[in-house]
């Protein structure tokens, strides 16, 4: 993982945190409407910068061999789905709510979409190629990759 990921992980993660610190004030506020919403589209700008990183990425090198990327941005989506619920949870859905619930939404889908992208990446770089019909089938590769490479 390199360094701009790894900083651009971190700008995620603080910038979620903020979000869910910012939610159980009282929704009445404009001002904290627009600055969930500005966080969520400095976010987006953050995403296509990965984006942008994990397509210059040379073909064969693998982005994340640990899944500690993958299993981060996992863990964001799941914080960000529970926010979504939080405000689900509210008894009255006002405008502001729904703004700010509709741009969660969009939020959860573009790490999602980072997400893949990354797996998608890696699953090229892998040397095992060919149709497999069933999950056994696979396993016994993957197992039999392992064995070459003595792990």
């Amino acid at each position: 993982m390199t360094t701009l990921t790894e900083l651009n992980l971190e700008i995620l993660t603080h910038d979620i945190e903020v979000i869910e610190r910012l939610l159980p004030r009282p929704l009445a506020s404009w001002l904290l409407t627009l600055a969930v919403l500005l966080r969520v589209a400095s976010l987006w700008v953050v995403i296509r910068l990965m984006e942008h990183e994990i397509k210059a990425t040379p073909a064969g090198t693998e982005i994340d061999p640990e899944d500690r990327l993958t299993d981060h941005l996992l863990r964001l989506q799941r914080q960000i789905h529970a926010l979504v619920y939080r405000l689900d949870q509210s008894s009255a859905m006002t405008i502001r709510m729904r703004l700010m619930r509709r741009a969660l939404v969009r939020l959860h889908r573009y790490i999602g979409e980072l997400r893949i992208w990354v797996l998608e990446h890696d699953a090229d770089c892998s040397p095992l190629h060919g149709p497999y019909y069933s999950v056994e089938e696979l396993i016994e590769a993957l197992d039999a990759e392992a064995e070459k490479e003595g792990r």
